[in-house]
């Protein structure tokens, strides 16, 4: 449920970075927080009954993480829509 969302909107994320040059400038941090995802994962089928929500908070904060840098370098790269400067009248 939570874990398809999150998949989903990186997913259509990292599509939508796909087209642009520069695309794996971000690859090295998206690399870093997947291994401390996966480093998250094993804790929690460790961790004993009860103590799973901290790790739960860490995984979701992980994704976040990743969803925000996908959508500064989204809005670094993608074309800017209506938002010039040269519409101020001079007089």
């Amino acid at each position: 449920p939570l874990e398809a969302y999150y998949h989903e909107q990186l997913d259509n994320r990292l599509q939508q970075l796909a087209s642009y040059d520069g695309a794996n400038a971000v690859r090295t941090d998206l690399e870093q927080l997947d291994a401390v995802f996966q480093e998250l994962t094993k804790e929690l089928a460790a961790a004993p009954k009860g103590s799973e929500e901290q790790i739960i908070q860490a995984m979701i904060r992980n994704y976040q993480t990743r969803l925000e840098i996908l959508e500064r370098v989204l809005d670094k790269v993608e074309p800017q829509n209506e938002k010039t400067d040269t519409d101020e009248v001079s007089i």
